[in-house]
């Protein structure tokens, strides 16, 4: 599986939300099988993160960061990450991204599924105050300006109305008056290093899901089977207590009886 790019860059302002795309390509002639995995599930969406890639094709998932309240100072080092977990399937295997079991695929814990999953990963890195027109040759006392006075544009920046009149010098402001007003840093994502329990957790919570669609399944089998014998049960009781028609024994010899007696006495 071939991943592009190798590092995923978001640029500023981070108070709106962004996407990247992640292509995967399947380099391989069987299908395979990826999951998209991240070390801050709160801040990126990931869409879709997991699906099946056929042999030559590929698939694009987008990767979308959610607003910063703030933008995070310019010298801020992001070390989110991404990994790539891809595995290939057998030809004879019938499972698709649509089927009921792919919800519970990755939870598989045998050591020779595990042994032919491959992972790869994806750097972020946040890219500020760059843009594609002028960004080659930015002058260095401009920049640290625009920073210093708190996004104000520069003389130099801004369109003249004559085209052949040189704009007027702007005295650089010193680097060290960027501490009057110190940005506040927002909180860093969490490092790679939770990366594992993120993955034990949505692991433990494809089996639970798993487990309580099997619970589900038997208890509607046995529902049926006691409804079936309910059905059963009451057709017999019913046979059992419907009355028999006609007079009862002891009435009808009862009542022979009483005519024999009279046929007698008045014959």
């Amino acid at each position: 599986m071939e991943i592009s790019p190798k590092v995923l860059e978001f640029s500023s302002p981070f108070t709106k939300s962004s996407t990247q795309v992640l292509t995967l390509k399947n380099t391989t002639d069987s299908r395979q099988a990826f999951k998209v995995k991240t070390t801050a599930p709160k801040l990126y969406f990931v869409r879709p993160n997991t699906s099946i890639v056929d042999p030559g094709e590929t698939a694009e998932v987008s990767v979308i960061i959610q607003p910063f309240k703030e933008d995070p100072p310019s010298d801020y080092q992001c070390n989110d990450k991404f990994l790539v977990m891809s595995t290939p399937l057998a030809h004879d295997n019938p499972i698709t991204a649509n089927s009921p079991e792919f919800a519970t695929f990755w939870t598989n814990d045998a050591p020779d599924f595990k042994e032919h999953v491959t992972n790869k990963k994806v750097r972020v890195r946040y890219v500020f105050g760059e843009s594609t027109e002028g960004a080659a040759n930015p002058p260095q006392t401009e920049a640290v300006t625009s920073a210093a006075l708190g996004g104000e544009k520069s003389p130099a920046s801004v369109p003249s109305s004559e085209p052949h009149s040189v704009p007027a010098p702007v005295a650089a402001v010193p680097v060290t008056s960027r501490s009057a007003a110190p940005a506040t840093k927002p909180q860093q994502p969490p490092s790679y290093t939770q990366l594992d329990q993120d993955a034990s957790l949505q692991e433990a919570l494809d089996k639970a899901q798993a487990r309580i669609w099997a619970l589900s399944s038997e208890l509607e089998e046995q529902k049926s089977i006691t409804s079936v014998k309910a059905n059963s049960s009451s057709s017999k009781s019913n046979a059992v207590a419907r009355p028999t028609a006609g007079v009862p024994l002891p009435q009808a010899a009862l009542l022979v009886l009483v005519a024999f007696l009279v046929g007698w006495f008045f014959f």
